[in-house]
């Protein structure tokens, strides 16, 4: 029969980023489109087995429904079983491991038979070896440890003699490709062992049984509830409420909540309030997932509501592991409810999904959202049939969103071109599918089945619905750049992931390739004796630092900036006949001026200041440092030098080296 899986992830993204400086350029993927990847476009097709462990681009699973489905550490997506078809094209039920690469596109069968209706060899139990293997069953569920091992339980299908109703666990170690039978019996039709309720042992082991629903919690435990038995002694068929958990560690069971007798109706309680007494009717073919907070969920299937007989449901269920106890959140107590779609991307209180079943179709993104695909069930009328609609719960608002697909049943696939995503691209109406959720949170999805004229037809196609909507953007920038509320001052390649940014709750991973130009500097010095310079159009009259920024002035398109370095020196307090007037701290060179009231310098000479006058007074200006010579000459004979007497009436009047004080001196 079915099975069902849960997953953890993401699907769907959108991304937000800020642009600003020189230039930019953004190239963005659309979000939520599907991509018809591998397989045929044609139903009923057999496999192509190649060589066992010999990947292979013309390899290909046949079609097939109700299989069971792994994902391992390296991201390749595993895949086993289900009814359909052999290497020979014959219909039946399937034991073939497959595992598909996401890089190289392509399947390697990897263990099991290319030929239907196979008895499972269970060698010893606990006991790994090459010849075990599984028998060919549908309706298992599946899950993968943390040291990657795959797990199955139960379904219907070959035991070691025939086909039954089956209770084995098995794992299968990749790194050795083994089979161990390590849990359960070799024969089916067997009857659950409950123990006491909340206390694992050794003896415990739940019944035969195929299409439960499944968790795996934080801790690496196996939770499975509910599913569908037959008995072939007394040909009858029954169906669960019980909830077990398996210990890996251990390698015991635990009856943890629910009934040990078939059939019962479930107690809904008050919607939305948790209570001891609550607890799902029987059910099997439902869809399952684990929140963040370690919550289980449970919607729909086909089974048992308050009273009445068993049918399909839509009713969504929440169980708390801590306080044990079971929450009906969503959703109706009724059976053949018809779905209220509302708006295509609009949440809203009225809505909700159809009743369905065969339905193995459920995962959960990065915001903690439960999502949901296809089935068999109602659709927005009260027709029943193959559905294709894909719908998103929000547990913090308690809201449904009628996501994307079709509001009526049987809508046919639209393939497209393999290999490329298209916004009208579908897989179309069918069930029992097998999914997988890749590290990019992508969903993919392969085969499945849908009714034709009252009869079952099967599909291999995989597709993908590409979650990681992906922009890149290309910036230049001068300086540094803003992007996302983070400020970057070096070029490089830099990522940012929004969590579920996009209107359907996926992430959004946007890139920007950033080049960071700098900004290109001069600095000049200049020293003006006395009065004002002028610089760029502007005049300064005062010693300072200037700056003057020509924007987009360099060959980079980014700023150019200058800086003036002026020194504005006091002029001496008397001009020098003969010469310009000297700048304090500047050095003047006289060759023989002549005099106000005559006479000569008998040499040239260097003077640091020279504040000449025939009598008088000179002055030190404010702000000097240093030494002053003055020299008066009278007129007259030669003069002498360094105090010394001149002939005649001609001498040295005044002479010092040594005046370093701000003032007034009188020259006699």
């Amino acid at each position: 029969m079915r099975k069902i899986k849960q997953t953890l992830t993401s699907i769907f993204i959108i991304c937000l980023v800020t642009f600003s400086a020189l230039t930019a350029k953004a190239q963005t993927n659309t979000a939520s489109q599907w991509t018809w990847m591998s397989g045929d476009n044609t139903i009923n097709q057999l496999g192509i087995y190649g060589t066992k462990g010999t990947a292979a681009a013309s390899n290909k699973p046949g079609s097939r429904d109700d299989g069971i489905t792994w994902t391992d550490a390296s991201g390749n997506l595993w895949l086993m079983g289900g009814r359909g078809y052999d290497a020979s094209g014959s219909l039946g039920l399937l034991n073939d491991l497959w595992k598909y690469n996401i890089s190289t596109g392509q399947w390697t069968w990897v263990s099991g038979d290319n030929i239907t209706g196979q008895l499972a060899v269970y060698g010893t139990k606990g006991t790994a070896s090459s010849s075990n293997k599984p028998g060919a069953r549908t309706g298992s569920i599946s899950w993968t440890d943390a040291p990657g091992n795959l797990w199955l339980f139960g379904g219907g299908g070959y035991d070691a003699a025939g086909y039954s109703y089956l209770n084995d666990l098995w794992k299968y170690n990749i790194s050795t490709g083994q089979w161990t039978w390590v849990s359960g019996d070799n024969i089916g039709y067997q009857a659950s062992v409950y123990g006491t309720k909340g206390t694992a042992a050794a003896g415990n082991k739940p019944g035969s049984r195929t299409s439960c629903v499944s968790w795996t919690d934080a801790s690496g435990n196996l939770w499975l509830f509910g599913g569908f038995n037959y008995f072939s002694t007394t040909n009858t068929t029954e169906w669960y409420n019980d909830l077990w958990k398996y210990n890996t560690s251990s390698g015991q069971w635990t009856w943890v909540s629910g009934d040990n007798i078939a059939g019962q109706f479930g107690v809904y309680g008050t919607k939305g309030t948790t209570a001891a007494s609550n607890k799902p009717g029987a059910r099997y073919w439902g869809i399952s997932w684990a929140d963040a907070s370690g919550n289980l969920w449970l919607f729909g299937g086909y089974g048992n509501v308050v009273s009445g007989t068993g049918s399909i449901l839509n009713d969504l269920w929440k169980y708390n592991i801590t306080s044990g106890q079971w929450t009906w959140v969503s959703g109706d107590n009724t059976t053949q409810q018809s779905g209220v779609y509302g708006t295509k991307g609009t949440a809203a209180a009225a809505n909700k999904p159809g009743a369905r079943y065969e339905n193995n179709t459920g995962w959960t993104d990065a915001l903690g959202n439960l999502w949901l695909f296809g089935g068999v069930g109602r659709d927005g009328t009260t027709s029943s049939g193959n559905l294709s609609d894909v719908w998103k719960y929000n547990i913090s608002t308690g809201l449904w969103t009628w996501v994307n697909g079709e509001n009526i049943i049987e809508q046919t696939a639209v393939f497209g071109i393999k290999g490329i995503s298209d916004a009208s691209n579908k897989p179309g109406k069918r069930a029992s599918s097998f999914t997988w959720v890749d590290a990019s949170g992508n969903l993919w999805l392969f085969g499945g089945s849908r009714y034709v004229n009252s009869s079952s037809v099967y599909l291999n196609d995989l597709w993908r619905l590409s979650c990681a909507t992906t922009s890149t953007t290309t910036q230049t920038a001068c300086n540094s750049y803003v992007w996302n509320g983070v400020t970057y001052s070096i070029s490089g390649t830099y990522t940012k992931t929004f969590t579920g940014g996009s209107a359907g709750g996926c992430d959004s991973v946007a890139t920007l390739n950033l080049t960071v130009n700098s900004p290109t500097t001069s600095t000049i010095a200049q020293t003006q004796c006395g009065g004002t310079y002028t610089w760029n159009g502007v005049t300064y009259a005062a010693t300072g630092i200037y700056t003057k920024t020509f924007t987009g002035g360099n060959s980079k398109g980014c700023d150019s900036i200058a800086s003036l370095n002026l020194t504005i020196s006091p002029t001496s307090a008397i001009a020098i006949s003969g010469a310009s007037s000297g700048c304090i701290g500047s050095t003047t060179t006289l060759t023989t001026p002549s005099l106000p009231t005559g006479g000569t310098i008998a040499s040239s000479g260097i003077y640091r200041i020279h504040t000449f006058n025939s009598s008088g007074s000179f002055v030190v200006p404010t702000g000097f440092s240093g030494t002053v010579e003055v020299l008066v000459v009278a007129g007259g004979g030669g003069g002498g030098s360094n105090g010394g007497g001149g002939g005649g009436a001609g001498g040295v009047i005044y002479k010092s080296s040594n005046i370093i004080s701000t003032g007034t001196y009188t020259v006699t």
